[in-house]
């Protein structure tokens, strides 16, 4: 009977542990591979964590001046605004002017009909960036909130993905008491009857009698002037008669230098006149016919106004006129020669003074 070598058990063992080393062999590699994988997934994790936290280091930031004018007490505030803001944005975004990326100014005021807010954005250097305007043509200011809190999100941060958060409802409450706004002020009328006096426009010193008016349209700066005066005889005594004249003056101008308060009203105008000088003659051998004249003159006026009680007022005027017509008004002399009569002087003065009433 054959005998089985003793070598067989040698070899079976010998294959089994190959078997063995190679299935180890394999198993470390994976296991290597593995943990590479896993630290390559960790690298990715961590580069992607620091790409966030720098992508939200570079989130602009911004600070905010808003500025609420007269009469807008119940629109929204300053920090209402900047909460309304960050929230939209998801994120904190006001620093202080010194530390900000951008900065945005505001203002909001009434307006004849509604409200109107202006704002603007400008870099860390101060250059303009843009401008918004928003206007509401009727309702309450605080209704602006929303749209302004808006606005001014897309100003700072035109990229980021806004999350819709509405303003939270404020609880009703009394609009502060607004200052009454002035009455817009109507025509101004100033208007006086005096007692005049003149040199130059007669052969004597003159009297007379005006009346004036100066008014003040709204929201103009010039006001206008219209007066009459009639002036009485003045004679002028010749060696063979006498001729007495008379003087009726009607003018009209407009004042560019104008001053009002509460008691004092100051005009600087320009003005021309016309009129009608006549003359009568008397006494005369040779009986000479009326005459009548037409009076033109430019002249340069100041006058002013005092308020006493309510609407009353004290008048003075003073006007320097240049006649533009001079006519001679002549008679026969004892040696029947023409002699001029009178002439009027090439510069005259008009002063008057007297009692007026003004509006408002």
């Amino acid at each position: 009977m054959a005998q089985r070598p003793k070598s067989a058990p040698l070899l079976a063992s010998g294959w089994c542990a190959g078997r063995l080393s190679g299935y180890v062999a394999s198993r470390m590699t994976a296991l290597r591979t593995l943990t590479s994988a896993a630290a390559m997934i960790a690298l990715v994790s961590v580069a992607r964590a620091d790409d966030a936290s720098h992508a939200e280091a570079r989130a602009r930031t911004s600070s905010l001046s808003w500025i609420r004018l007269e009469g807008a007490a119940g629109c929204v505030a300053t920090r209402d605004l900047a909460r309304d803001v960050e929230q939209r944005l998801g994120r904190s975004v006001f620093v202080s002017a010194s530390k900000a990326d951008v900065s945005v100014e505001g203002h909001i005021a009434p307006q004849e009909a509604g409200w109107r807010a202006e704002i603007t954005i400008r870099d860390a250097h101060g250059a303009l960036l843009g401008t918004r305007e928003l206007v509401r043509d009727s309702g309450a200011c605080s209704e602006m909130r929303e749209a302004l809190a808006l606005i001014i999100a897309v100003m700072i941060d035109p990229d980021a993905k806004l999350i819709d958060h509405p303003a939270p409802a404020q609880r009703p409450r009394a609009e502060p008491p607004q200052e009454p706004r002035p009455a817009p002020v109507g025509w101004r009328i100033d208007a006086a009857g005096s007692g005049a006096g003149s040199l130059g426009l007669l052969p004597n010193l003159g009297v007379g009698a005006t009346a004036s008016l100066i008014a003040q349209p709204p929201r103009v700066p010039i006001a206008l002037e219209g007066s009459g005066t009639f002036w009485f005889d003045n004679a002028a005594h010749v060696a063979t008669g006498d001729i007495t004249f008379s003087l009726l003056t009607l003018s009209g101008g407009l004042c560019p230098l104008v001053f009002n308060s509460n008691r004092v009203r100051a005009y600087g105008c320009a003005a021309g006149y016309i009129g009608v000088i006549r003359a009568r003659s008397t006494g005369f051998t040779v009986p000479k016919p009326d005459e009548s004249r037409i009076f033109l003159a430019g002249a340069l006026e100041a006058r002013f106004s005092v308020r006493l009680f309510g609407p009353f007022a004290v008048r003075a005027g003073l006007a320097m006129l240049v006649p533009m017509i001079r006519d001679k008004f002549t008679y026969l002399n004892v040696n029947t020669q023409e002699t001029v009569a009178f002439q009027m002087s090439a510069v005259a003065a008009i002063g008057d003074v007297g009692l007026g009433v003004v509006f408002p």
